[in-house]
């Protein structure tokens, strides 16, 4: 079957960070946020140079995943999620925000991870039903967000992580992959929830197609065929983003001490 062929209602598109990263929208990604926090926090010592010898701390600090780090933040009272919600409201719809709108107005099932609202608003004037957590997917819903969204609540630290998607989003979330075109955008595999609940279903079920975007991690043909996707989602172009947007001061209460070692990560705050 040639995937050029599948019609709007037979896809299921899911959208990771990647999508954003492309101009205009040009977003960070976690290194630069995890960086930009550190340099905020005082921690200066602990950012990994771009070239050049790693110390003890800096291989570390490289090593830290997103939810365990906010929810060091977190607990050390350090405003992290405002600051997100600051940092991500900037930017403007990219060429694939605009391509997955489209999908989603005409049929396609549409999912995304990422916290942005730039698919709504390249939805212009006719906008998109959108469900995010915690809220249940509702089941005229064209868009469907299981981590949140920035005017809403956020799936960001790893306890939140660890309790798994909520049975009516997996049960959603299967029902949108079974049977149809699965496209990966954007997206890197490293959501345990996501990944861990339906991710592997769905291409097992549904025809998993790479994308043009595909990240190395994301591997396919788990129970179906892959193909290379020149469709409008594919055919967009993502530029090297250079974050050059001046970035919100992070607010705490107290004064963290943190740091890191080949152990994990460790933090305390004196008031």
């Amino acid at each position: 079957m040639n995937p050029l062929s599948v019609t709007h209602d037979r896809l299921f598109v899911f959208a990771g960070a990647g999508m954003s990263l492309s101009t205009p929208a040009g977003l960070p990604q976690f290194p630069w946020i995890r960086d930009e926090l550190l340099k905020q926090l005082d921690l200066a010592g602990y950012v990994p140079p771009r070239t050049g010898r790693l110390s003890e701390q800096q291989e570390a600090a490289r090593g830290l995943a997103p939810e365990p780090f906010i929810l060091a933040l977190r607990r050390s009272r350090v405003h992290v999620l405002d600051w997100l919600r600051e940092t991500l409201s900037h930017g403007a719809s990219n060429a694939a925000h605009a391509a997955l709108a489209q999908l989603a107005q005409h049929g396609a099932a549409v999912w995304t991870v990422n916290f942005d609202e730039l698919i709504e608003s390249a939805a212009g004037i006719g906008g998109l039903k959108v469900s995010a957590w915690p809220h249940a997917p509702a089941i005229d819903a064209q868009l469907l967000k299981p981590h949140g969204t920035l005017t809403g609540e956020l799936i960001a630290d790893s306890e939140q992580v660890l309790l798994g998607v909520q049975v009516d989003w997996q049960a959603r979330l299967r029902a949108d992959g079974a049977g149809r075109t699965v496209i990966f955008v954007g997206y890197s595999g490293r959501d345990l929830d996501s990944s861990r609940c339906g991710m592997t279903y769905c291409a097992a079920r549904g025809r998993f197609c790479g994308s043009t975007f595909r990240f190395p991690r994301m591997s396919c043909g788990v129970g179906g065929q892959c193909y290379g996707v020149s469709t409008p989602v594919a055919a967009c172009r993502f530029q090297p983003a250079v974050w050059s947007r001046p970035a919100p001061p992070v607010t705490r209460h107290g004064t963290l001490c943190c740091g890191a070692s080949r152990t994990g990560w460790y933090r305390s705050t004196r008031t």
